[in-house]
């Protein structure tokens, strides 16, 4: 696995462990790590780690509004270069979405990041 994304996949498990996370979230922590990436090459990095944990189960996907309690599960959700623009655009335009999804760590991603996350990768 290229060295570089088993890094961002433990950045993003660490950044969803203890609560439902913003795509914008994730990719402010990829960002914050990755100072010298020119901005659009983030948003490829932040495809590839998510789409990666998601495929491997260790994040799901929720849709909900408020995320107290009415979430729902997305099983099988996919991330796209196409999803992550739409957000990015209501983000900087402010826009108020009706339902947005969130990520969380599985169990299954919990006990990876927990057992495999190399410490140097947060130092």
């Amino acid at each position: 696995m290229d060295p570089l994304l088993a890094k961002i996949e433990y950045w993003i498990l660490d950044c969803v462990e203890n609560e439902y996370s913003y795509l914008w979230e994730i990719r402010s922590v990829i960002e914050q790590r990755l100072v010298d990436v020119d901005k659009a090459k983030l948003d490829e990095y932040l495809c590839m780690g998510l789409s990666s944990v998601l495929t491997q189960g260790y994040v799901q996907a929720f849709a909900g509004i408020d995320f107290r309690g009415e979430e729902q599960l997305v099983p099988g959700f996919s991330i796209s270069t196409s999803f992550i623009e739409q957000h990015k655009k209501a983000w900087q335009a402010g826009v108020e979405v009706d339902q947005d999804i969130r990520f969380l760590i599985s169990d299954t991603g919990f006990e990876h990041y927990r057992q495999g996350c190399p410490p140097e990768y947060f130092s």
